[in-house]
């Protein structure tokens, strides 16, 4: 909200950058974010209070047998969760594996292997076309951006190139890649979905939450795209369950819940 917000008052430029804007305009910077921060902890609180009541109650109705019994075999435990959610997205999985490898990986498998692509006359390269790169980039053959994410880059790199090495193929790596992104996306819900139903007894709710999330495919196919953001959205649905249970549970926070937030945090 707050980038939107200096976006529409102070820029006119399609290619927005946050850094410049800021520091050109610091103080109205802090109180647009301290005003959206203000506005979204009101909402949130609110929001809080209004289904508390409803998520907590007791249905008045006698739950279905099968239903219910499936439900709390799947809740019992996260990998069960994951195993569920693989099942309904293997279809669509099976129909996009390996993937979706975008531009952006193309870029960050060359920062790596400090080679660029070739382009005929006229055509705008992709790291010529990127503002963040142009801004760091200071006439250099590296463009070192905060466009790439530096660790990521290093990931995609260090599997493409010994794919490359030892299968003469980029593909292998792009197999072992989207598969390790896939799993890391289904451990993610798997266990956010485990922590937050600690506190939903309706299993009603549960098993609402569970049906979106599952007649949801695009997240299996964005867990298996090649991206900037996929890990990192996968991680901060984990990383919003395991503050909830701070938040609602300070008792039940011991050396694993600090292991795992600390795993979480990392990625």
């Amino acid at each position: 909200t707050t980038i939107g917000w200096l976006s529409r008052l102070f820029s006119n430029d399609p290619y927005f950058l946050l850094s410049v804007s800021v520091s050109e305009h610091p103080f109205a910077a802090i109180v647009i974010f301290a005003i959206s921060l203000a506005f979204y902890a009101v909402l949130l609180r609110w929001l809080i209070r209004k289904v508390d009541g409803w998520v907590s109650a007791t249905p008045q109705t006698p739950a279905p047998s099968r239903a219910k019994s499936f439900l709390d075999w799947t809740f019992a435990h996260w990998y069960r969760i994951s195993f569920v959610l693989a099942l309904v997205w293997s279809p669509f999985v099976l129909l996009s594996f390996p993937g979706q490898p975008n531009p952006d990986f193309a870029r960050m498998i060359g920062e790596f292997l400090q080679t660029r692509s070739e382009f005929l006359p006229g055509e705008t390269p992709p790291y010529a076309a990127y503002p963040t790169s142009q801004y760091l980039d200071n006439g250099s053959e590296r463009i070192w951006s905060n466009h790439h994410p530096f660790y990521l880059m290093l990931y995609y790199g260090f599997v493409s190139s010994l794919s490359l090495t030892w299968f003469d193929s980029f593909l292998p790596g792009i197999m072992f890649l989207s598969a390790v992104s896939l799993i890391f996306t289904l451990v993610a819900f798997g266990r956010a979905f485990f922590i937050l139903a600690q506190f939903v007894s309706n299993w009603r709710v549960r098993g609402f939450a569970l049906l979106i999330t599952a007649a949801t495919p695009l997240i299996a196919l964005w867990g298996i795209s090649h991206t900037k953001n996929h890990l990192f959205a996968a991680a901060f649905v984990w990383a919003l369950a395991l503050a909830t249970q701070a938040v609602r549970d300070p008792e039940s926070i011991r050396w694993p819940w600090a292991v795992e937030t600390l795993l979480v945090a990392t990625v």
